[in-house]
């Protein structure tokens, strides 16, 4: 009966075991590893991100002078606000001074156009202040009188202004037919226009 040599089979185990080194495959084990692959750079997403960072390179370096075009842009849009205020305060201004007592509402309105602001006579206080300087007292305090009684109604330009006139609107009484009473052609500008006023 022919027994193995363990040296023999101790020998042929090693051999086994160097040949599955070699290989890297160890026929008849379960469990082989495999190693994994290196992940793959995307280049469409390297695309991106370079045109990102010459997107914000861009921004950064022209960001002080869209800064400085957004407040030249401003600053002329206002200018020329004010201008067109200024303007239109000074031809308004110039046909109310044309207005003369007696003038019906038709021709007012040709003039100064619609009136934004329709208003009721009320007391009339604030004309106490727009009479010529100089006036007297009682000649105020007289004539006061009379334009209360006579006003039906007041016309106050410009829009936005309301019945309270600020300084610089126009305003103009109408007594009961319809004719100016009275005429400031510019608030704290030019004074208070009325029959038997000086000139």
């Amino acid at each position: 009966m022919n027994r193995s040599d363990p040296t023999d089979e101790a020998a042929s185990g090693r051999q086994r075991q160097g040949t599955c080194r070699h290989a890297n495959v160890c026929i008849g084990s379960s469990h082989t590893r495999r190693t994994p692959a290196p992940p793959q750079e995307d280049p469409i997403a390297n695309r991106y991100d370079a045109y990102d960072a010459r997107i914000d390179q861009a921004l950064r370096t022209h960001k002080r002078k869209s800064r400085i075009v957004s407040v030249a842009i401003i600053a002329i849009g206002l200018l020329v606000v004010a201008v067109a205020l200024l303007m239109g305060g000074r031809r308004r201004e110039s046909r109310a001074a044309s207005v003369a007592v007696g003038d019906d509402s038709t021709m007012v309105a040709q003039t100064l156009g619609q009136p934004p602001h329709r208003c009721e006579a009320s007391n009339l206080a604030h004309l106490e202040n727009q009479f010529p300087a100089g006036t007297p007292r009682p000649t105020i305090d007289e004539e006061m009188i009379r334009l209360r009684r006579g006003t039906v109604t007041r016309w106050v330009y410009p829009k936005g202004q309301g019945c309270v006139p600020d300084d610089g609107a126009v305003e103009v009484g109408f007594d009961r037919q319809g004719r100016v009473l009275w005429v400031v052609p510019t608030r704290d500008k030019r004074p208070l226009v009325y029959e038997g006023a000086p000139t």
